[in-house]
């Protein structure tokens, strides 16, 4: 008997991230939004990346680890994981990030309540050289709160699609709606590999919503 499948797939794409995997894996195992499976990817890590996630998988079944036996990029690793999802939704988060401990509940919620394709938050980022953090980089003044919306017409109203675009981990997106359209990473790119994807997924998206916290 098939096990009863989670509401979200969070697949992370690791590579020599020893540094940051176990932060970033804790800060999804504490997740207020527990229906969940974590699928990390370790692309071909030459550190510690591996064993830090087994750590988890001891203690968390909704853990799993993939590993490719050679450096594949990140574009790669995301489509591995994508390929073993369960999830009705799937979200990408980068093993070197911090994510508020409402992030998969607030996306969820957003998500099923407006039966969206995409469900988009805002984020801060930090500016390693600098040491600064620059906060909420999407600028709500141009966003649709409250309803679906498409692309075109979030343009309409001169929103910043650079900023709307820039990463995927800020993006809760329905994994029937990827899997119809066909949508993966391209394996081609060792750079820009978030935007490119999302321009795709956003132009094809007739359901769009947005939550302003980050």
């Amino acid at each position: 008997m098939e096990s009863q499948k989670p509401a979200i797939t969070v697949i992370v794409p690791a590579y020599n991230t020893a540094k940051f995997i176990g932060e970033a894996l804790g800060y999804i195992k504490n997740q207020t939004f527990k229906d969940y499976e974590c699928v990390v990817v370790n692309d071909g890590s030459k550190d510690k990346t591996a064993q830090i996630a087994k750590n988890f998988i001891k203690k968390d079944k909704r853990f799993k680890l993939i590993n490719h036996e050679s450096n594949k990029g990140s574009s790669a690793a995301r489509n591995t994981g994508f390929a073993v999802a369960k999830g009705k939704y799937v979200i990408f988060l980068d093993s070197d990030d911090i994510f508020d401990k409402k992030l998969l509940e607030t996306l969820y919620v957003n998500a099923t309540k407006y039966n969206s394709q995409i469900t988009v938050c805002n984020f801060s980022e930090y500016k390693v050289k600098k040491q600064i953090t620059l906060n909420k980089i999407i600028n709500d003044k141009n966003i649709i709160i409250g309803r679906n919306f498409t692309l075109g017409e979030l343009l309409a109203k001169n929103s910043n699609f650079e900023a709307l675009s820039n990463i995927v981990c800020n993006k809760l997106y329905e994994k029937k709606y990827m899997s119809d359209e066909r949508l993966l990473f391209n394996v081609k790119l060792r750079r820009a590999e978030d935007p490119e994807f999302n321009m795709r997924a956003l132009i094809l998206a007739e359901r769009i919503s947005y939550c302003p916290e980050e």
